[in-house]
């Protein structure tokens, strides 16, 4: 990436300017099927509309293994009209969700955790269409490892503050962000640039 250095350090500097007006939560860490639900729910849609979907899929199903077997029209029944991009989003959950049980013969990844980082995220990749975002978030708050998921509304916002080249995509943001913070930087950044990209996001859908 061209200006790889400049990008990270005004990177970094915006991260800790946001962090320092706001009151960055406690990094969670999730059962990894549980972040594989919110990672998809949370791409390219705000947290508010992740969590209530959540709590929607927690109201109707049992367990996610009764999510993985229902029909795509009845979990976007739940999503509502409003979700961003509903059909797809979806169709990669329920698609990661079986494939999962097909590989593992149970809907569960704990084994994973004895696995390398590498060979973990290896097997995230590896889902249908598999999501940058969603392997991050998974990575991140699932394994706590070192990740950052980045999403389209987050990229659009970096580039727009030349803070990623404009041809950059999501998966060499990602990467470019994972090679330049510190382990103990990613939740921080994620959610100081995701809370700003958002609130860009709502203006510009308000207009």
């Amino acid at each position: 990436m061209k200006n790889a250095t400049k990008h990270a350090a005004d990177i970094k500097a915006l991260i800790n300017k946001l962090a320092k007006g706001m009151d960055v939560p406690e990094k969670p860490v999730h059962d990894p099927i549980k972040a594989l639900v919110l990672g998809a729910l949370m791409y390219n849609a705000t947290d508010k509309q992740a969590f209530e979907a959540l709590a929607a899929f927690e109201k109707e199903f049992v367990d996610f293994n009764e999510l993985r077997v229902a029909t795509e029209l009845e979990v976007q029944d739940l999503l509502g009209e409003k979700y961003p991009h509903p059909i797809e989003r979806v169709e990669f959950l329920v698609g990661a969700l079986n494939h999962i049980f097909n590989k593992e013969h149970t809907l569960n990844l704990n084994r994973m955790k004895g696995l390398k980082v590498a060979e973990i995220r290896e097997f995230l990749e590896q889902f249908p269409d598999a999501i940058p975002f969603v392997t991050g978030y998974v990575m991140l708050y699932g394994y706590d490892t070192a990740a950052f998921p980045i999403d389209e509304d987050l990229l659009e916002y970096m580039i727009s503050e030349e803070l990623l080249e404009e041809e950059t995509t999501v998966a060499q943001a990602q990467s470019f962000l994972e090679g330049h913070l510190k382990a103990d930087e990613m939740h921080k950044g994620y959610v100081a640039l995701r809370s700003i990209a958002v609130q860009r996001g709502r203006k510009k859908a308000a207009k």
